[in-house]
């Protein structure tokens, strides 16, 4: 187990990497399997490095990927090495650098998905969830790419998840809403975990659901 601060960042298992833990996990490999169905050597950037829990599941199960990880603490980074298994010869890239920062740089590269799952306990570094930022994000995708973004609010009192989707729409044309637990509608006293989709092209419903027949198929 993973902790940092007062948060749980991610649950590893040695013996089995389609563990996943949280529920999130599972809806981001449900996106990189959709993904790998158009291109088995698609690129994935990884905005926070936490446990590399699904970047070690991609490396395993999709090896002609291309994965990096930005991870601003490198001591999160030692850690992976040094405690939760992560091999010296991975061939995930990590630069520890702030995100925000690497994606100015990094001008050129192009990423057939980005995910974000970057947290200080449960809220995202507001730097990250700016028009700018959303901007910049778009420019290192492909046209078909895909920015999945993990975000924890309480749906009916809460006013972070509904700006932020109003903020990603100036963007991006489609966004999509990935409540993780049911009837979270009627649940308006704790806040939930939603993953939140954007694109330039809408998602194809068919091949997310046999996306999602492949990973029950194996396990995940």
């Amino acid at each position: 187990v993973l902790q940092l601060d007062s948060l749980i960042h991610g649950f590893v298992s040695e013996e089995d990497y389609k563990d996943l833990g949280y529920a999130y996990e599972k809806t981001f490999a449900l996106f990189a399997e959709y993904v790998y169905k158009k291109r088995h050597d698609f690129g994935s950037l990884f905005l926070g490095g936490g446990g590399y829990v699904l970047p070690r599941y991609m490396e395993n199960l999709y090896p002609k990927s291309h994965i990096q990880v930005a991870e601003i603490d490198p001591v999160v980074s030692l850690v992976n090495y040094e405690n939760l298994f992560l091999s010296r010869d991975t061939s995930i890239i990590t630069h520890n650098v702030d995100a925000r920062i690497l994606i100015q740089n990094n001008k050129d590269a192009l990423y057939d998905i980005i995910y974000a799952d970057v947290f200080n306990d449960i809220s995202v570094p507001y730097h990250l969830t700016t028009f700018e930022f959303n901007e910049n994000i778009k420019k290192h995708l492909y046209v078909d790419g895909l920015y999945a973004v993990n975000i924890i609010d309480n749906y009916k009192k809460g006013q972070f998840l509904i700006s932020y989707i109003h903020t990603l729409s100036r963007t991006f044309k489609y966004i999509y809403v990935f409540p993780l637990r049911q009837k979270w509608m009627e649940r308006s006293g704790s806040r939930y975990t939603y993953v939140v989709l954007a694109s330039e092209t809408p998602i194809n419903n068919n091949a997310l659901r046999e996306a999602n027949k492949k990973l029950v198929e194996i396990g995940v």
